[in-house]
């Protein structure tokens, strides 16, 4: 299964040192260009711990790739002309690193997008049929790997402690 991720599922995940888990769920995991700059490039720079192992993660398992193109151009004649104003004007107040993800998902033809930002979330899902993608949370992860052994529920009491319940709004 090939999953792209978006920014704070990773921040989240390295918090709570369960990045690995990504790797466990998933046959290859993808981040954009403009993820690895989000995550690694500022987290550094402020001091943040976990942008460095998101980096030894991009060393080793996890694709940074950028985006080739315009992705969202192949979307013109899979959707309704309708539909596809709803996704554009969903799109305009997205970040760059929002809509690369999206884009890298389509472009990868992922099985996942790995998204906690609610209007980041509410695009993925305006185009997901389309383009037969699963739009998830990192909760959703959380209690994967949890459901399937990976994690202890200590694991999981520790990712609700350090993060809340903010990565549960998908």
């Amino acid at each position: 299964m090939k999953a792209v991720s978006n920014t704070t599922p990773l921040i989240y995940l390295s918090k709570s040192s369960l990045l690995p888990l990504l790797k466990t769920l998933h046959q290859s995991v993808l981040i954009s260009k403009e993820v690895y700059e989000e995550a690694v490039i500022k987290g550094e720079s402020r001091g943040y711990k976990d942008a460095l192992s998101i980096k030894d993660a991009a060393n080793d398992w996890i694709q940074v790739k950028k985006v080739a193109g315009d992705v969202f151009l192949h979307l013109m004649d899979r959707m309704h002309r309708e539909r596809l104003d709803e996704v554009i004007k969903s799109l305009g107040g997205l970040s760059e690193a929002d809509v690369s993800t999206i884009a890298l998902a389509i472009e990868e033809k992922a099985d996942r997008v790995i998204l906690d930002d609610r209007a980041a979330i509410k695009a993925a899902k305006l185009i997901a049929d389309v383009c037969s993608f699963k739009v998830i949370g990192t909760g959703n992860l959380i209690d994967e790997g949890l459901e399937k052994g990976f994690i202890s529920i200590s694991d999981y009491e520790r990712f609700v402690e350090i993060i809340g319940h903010a990565a549960y709004a998908a």
